[in-house]
């Protein structure tokens, strides 16, 4: 799978949100047993959990990734051209 720096950036850090929004869920009562949420309900739920922080990621991660390199090229690199 080929990407860019921001959309794997926005990727990674939609799978770290998903796996903290699923660790909250499977914490509550809510998630097993007979009165608790059906098979369709937690997929949707996961589903919503990972499109939501990629929607949100994205956006700012795309817009700000030129200036991030910028700035670390100026701040931190001298004479030294990154691989970006």
């Amino acid at each position: 799978m080929g990407a860019d720096g921001p959309t794997a950036l926005a990727v990674l850090m939609s799978r770290e949100a998903d796996l903290h929004v699923m660790q909250l869920m499977q914490a509550s009562p809510l998630w097993e047993g007979p009165a608790g949420l059906s098979n369709s309900s937690r997929r949707s739920i996961r589903g919503i959990g990972t499109a939501m922080p990629v929607a949100v990621g994205v956006a700012p991660v795309a817009r700000m990734w030129d200036f991030f390199v910028s700035w670390i090229r100026d701040e931190f690199v001298s004479a030294v051209a990154l691989p970006i």
